[in-house]
């Protein structure tokens, strides 16, 4: 099985963490649990040439993440001063692990907040089946 599979259910309670969304993966015949996360980042003000010029390779490995299904969402405020991400991760080691695989981390703060659930709604689009 070379694609993962995706199965959310909520852990039990625990007095010290709560309930957080968990996923299990399962790929190659290992399940791992998954959590989701939300970082926040303090974009520097003003940008400087060096952020900009970094700004194409970001969007291409965040594109990349975002095809393995290590990043769910990925979004800049208007006044371009906070971004946010949404990413699936064991823990937040390997949170940080991901981030640090970005260009312009090393340019921002950021905070990263485990979250108790994600519901979105995804376009639910047919898969094509050739004939």
């Amino acid at each position: 099985m070379t694609e993962q599979q995706f199965f959310c259910k909520p852990k039990p309670f625990n007095p010290i963490q709560g309930f957080y969304a968990l996923c299990l993966v399962k790929k190659f015949h290992l399940t791992i649990l998954v959590m989701h996360y939300m970082v926040e980042f303090d974009l520097p003000q003003p940008f400087t040439e060096t952020f900009i010029s970094l700004i194409p390779e970001q969007r291409l490995k965040i594109h990349q993440f975002m095809v393995m299904g290590h990043i769910i969402a990925y979004t800049l405020s208007m006044e371009h001063a906070k971004l946010w991400a949404l990413i699936n991760a064991t823990d937040e080691v390997a949170v940080t692990q991901l981030l640090e695989k970005l260009p312009l981390t090393i340019f921002m703060d950021f905070q990263i907040h485990p979250l108790t659930f994600l519901l979105t709604t995804q376009a639910n689009l047919p898969k094509i089946h050739l004939n």
